[in-house]
């Protein structure tokens, strides 16, 4: 069940690109190594068309952030210190910031630190927020996963200060932020991984089957 969520929601992880036959006579750490220097060059290639599947992913993906933001957020909504004004302002952020999910998979990166520069201020970017850092882990190689984690680590201290929760107090609210933040990187970094074993395995079985079996193994190109 995990596996096929997981599949469902990070498709353009779930499927190794057509690279099967490249890896044909190679060991499986070469082979994985291969491959992470492959998935870093394919995670950077702009699609020229979105398929269907890629507008249900990113639909649900920005619904689920816009979900978590209108939850996690509604201490904030009914907080009588905010006014109007400085909830609308906030709100209409976390509109925006659900919007240029759309723009993940081109921009992980420059999506997910003006998320965490507008999270310093604004309650309602933390669903998206998630999201960006997901799609870091799972797009980009881990020296880039690891400074953009770092940049998250400043904002989780950083952000409680300029805006504390009204039910935690700060030690609460950067623990949680801590929690929420670890969780999208690791789960990102984990779909990473299964990506790398899967071509690390067509590699195994091509170099068993031969290059027919490889030809055959291999799956049509993305969009």
């Amino acid at each position: 069940m995990a596996l096929r969520l997981w599949s469902i929601l990070a498709p353009e992880a779930a499927t190794a690109p057509p690279l099967v036959s490249r890896f044909v006579g190679m060991s499986s750490s070469d082979a994985a190594r291969t491959g992470s220097a492959e998935v870093a060059r394919d995670s950077k290639r702009v699609r020229t068309r979105r398929t269907l599947r890629d507008w249900i992913v990113d639909v649900c993906c920005i619904s689920l952030a816009a979900l978590f933001s209108l939850t996690a957020s509604e201490s904030m909504a009914t907080d009588p210190s905010v006014s109007d004004e400085a909830l609308f302002a906030d709100l209409m952020a976390g509109v925006v910031a659900c919007l240029a999910l759309w723009l993940r998979r081109r921009r992980p990166v420059e999506l997910a630190l003006v998320l965490l520069a507008a999270g310093v201020v604004s309650y309602y970017v933390a669903g998206p927020l998630l999201v960006a850092l997901f799609t870091v882990a799972v797009h980009r190689p881990l020296r880039t996963v690891a400074w953009v984690g770092g940049v998250a680590l400043v904002q989780i201290f950083a952000a409680p200060a300029v805006h504390p929760d009204p039910d935690l107090d700060y030690v609460g609210d950067v623990l949680l932020g801590a929690l929420l933040v670890s969780g999208a990187i690791g789960w990102g970094m984990f779909v990473r991984s299964r990506r790398l074993l899967l071509f690390a395995a067509r590699a195994s079985g091509a170099g068993r089957g031969g290059g027919g079996a490889a030809r055959r193994a291999d799956p049509a190109p993305d969009a």
